[in-house]
């Protein structure tokens, strides 16, 4: 399950065990996890293999404990790791879609 989803492409919604769970049929522009310490191994290392199996071009991995955001980006086959902004630092990116912040933002 992703935490945010940007794009089009379910066929309607259903209740899962863990509360609502969309059936996606299209991959999405841009798929958004916040780690928590559950999941953080799924969350960098089997998602962005399946996102990218998928055809999903912009994945990025939210750590709030640190804060921090790790950016994978499919080239090819194959996604790629890409920038990690961590810190005061400001995380900016043009693609999907131009949007600038401040990690430290992400905490308050």
């Amino acid at each position: 399950m992703l935490d945010v989803m940007a794009g089009e492409g379910h066929d309607g919604e259903h209740e899962h065990a863990r509360g609502r769970h969309l059936h996606v049929l299209v991959p999405p522009v841009l798929a958004v996890e916040i780690l928590s310490p559950s999941s953080r191994r799924t969350d960098l290392v089997a998602k962005p293999d399946v996102l990218a199996r998928f055809g999903c071009r912009h994945y990025w991995v939210v750590d709030p404990q640190t804060p921090g955001i790790r950016v994978y980006r499919l080239v090819g086959d194959a996604d790629e790791s890409g920038e990690v902004v961590m810190g005061e630092a400001t995380f900016e990116v043009r693609e999907p879609f131009e949007v600038s912040f401040r990690l430290s933002d992400l905490t308050r």
